[in-house]
């Protein structure tokens, strides 16, 4: 197996054969790997380490070989049931550190005893910086330790600090980034309408960007290429909406960090997608304008379309995280952008109900945050329709569509299952 493989697999599928594999390569301890024949009296400690230095693994139930820091295979477990192995590793993260750390756990039971498992713990890095002994001290994770971590000094607070500002900026630059080329003008528009509609026209904006994104690219240019051309394009999920996103395959275009690939003006929804090799996922897509009675007062944009194309954008992202074994925090972001005095057609057609017109109020704000979301990237794909929920509640309340709840959910079964 590869030796990453335990490190991005999905959490829940990493078996006790795959443990046993792993240990059979004679992977040494490192700063982000630990072994532990049993619970070890400073857990919170270790987890603790993990969190603020680069995150990694502790495989409970491997035993070393005399001290070498290599494990001894194959594992032997530790007792004890599934899940009071896998509370015991939740309740520490939460009870015994500040702010808390929620690890990944799975638990691979011994396949000749069915008493026994080993339990791994997999954290990942964080954003904040963590404490424990009553909040007052702080570690970090280190090789050359027979403890595997140890106090951080002023000077490594500082660094910590250092580090999560680098971090911080970088995320910033990514985004805007991607923003200043979503509009360059060195991406043409057929013609001066096409580019006033860009500007002009109200836009559904989903950006998935890395919470700790590395400084050396993960994916080159020629395999995100690769990887666009093979994942093709997304079809809406629900009946009767024929929208695909993206719209052709064969304009992708490299940029520095990434690839693009833009529509502008050939169909009725322009759109921008980019993919960076830090794990940067940035979709823009201008939404038509319609107008009831030729009222400028009454411009409205349908509900449907900001669904339909929010759900296809997040199962792409979700499909491309898949394909890079992307497991680690990520940061999910849908805005609707230049919504000022817009309002939201609710009208769902050939559906037998709500065939007329359902116009919202329009819009005060300019900007509607739809969804915010932070999860792994590995659990993106099972939280597409939850995700699209949250947006539909969100345009509800802002459009100032009074539904009761049960109404707003009726709705939006009937546009899925039209």
């Amino acid at each position: 197996m590869s030796e990453r493989e335990i490190f991005t697999s999905p959490i829940e599928e990493i078996s006790y054969e795959m443990v046993s594999e792993f240990c059979q390569e004679g992977f040494e301890e490192d700063i982000d790997l630990d072994y532990k024949s049993d619970w070890p009296k400073d857990f919170e400690r270790l987890l603790c380490s993990f969190a603020n230095t680069q995150g990694g693994i502790a495989l409970i139930g491997v035993e070393e070989v005399n001290k070498s820091r290599k494990p001894i295979c194959p594992p032997v477990g530790v007792d004890g049931k599934e899940d009071v192995l896998r509370q015991r590793a939740l309740n520490i993260g939460l009870d015994a550190i500040y702010p808390p750390v929620i690890p990944e756990v799975q638990i691979c039971e011994h396949p000749t005893n069915s008493n026994r498992s080993v339990v791994v713990v997999r954290v990942n890095p964080s954003r904040l910086m963590h404490a424990v002994d009553r909040r007052r001290r702080v570690y970090i994770r280190v090789k050359d330790s027979n403890r595997g971590y140890e106090l951080a000094s002023i000077t490594e607070l500082e660094w910590l600090w250092r580090q999560r500002e680098k971090v911080e900026e970088l995320r910033n630059n990514l985004m805007l980034t991607a923003v200043e080329r979503s509009n360059s003008p060195a991406i043409n528009w057929e013609n001066e309408e096409y580019m006033q509609t860009w500007v002009g026209n109200p836009r559904l904006i989903i950006a998935s960007l890395p919470n700790f994104p590395k400084f050396s690219g993960i994916i080159n240019t020629h395999k995100l290429m690769k990887q666009v051309n093979d994942m093709g394009t997304m079809n809406c999920s629900w009946k009767g909406i024929y929208v695909t996103l993206p719209q052709e395959l064969n304009q992708w275009r490299s940029i520095s960090g990434g690839i693009s690939l833009s529509h502008r003006g050939r169909f009725e929804y322009q759109n921008y997608i980019e993919l960076g090799q830090h794990g940067l996922c940035y979709v823009s897509i201008s939404l038509p304008l319609s107008k009831r009675n030729n009222q400028d007062s009454d411009k409205f944009i349908m509900a449907f379309a900001i669904l339909a194309y929010l759900e296809m954008a997040l199962k792409f992202i979700a499909i491309f995280y898949e394909k890079n074994n992307y497991i680690w925090p990520i940061t999910l972001e849908a805005t609707l952008e230049n919504v000022s005095n817009i309002c939201i057609n609710y009208k769902v057609r050939n559906s037998g109900l709500f065939e007329e017109d359902i116009i919202s109020l329009a819009c005060p704000d300019n900007s509607l945050k739809l969804v915010l979301r932070e999860l792994s990237g590995s659990q993106l794909r099972s939280k597409i329709e939850d995700i699209v929920s949250v947006a539909v509640d969100s345009i509800f309340w802002a459009f100032g569509l009074s539904w009761e709840s049960e109404n707003v959910d009726k709705w939006f079964n009937i546009l899925k299952d039209r």
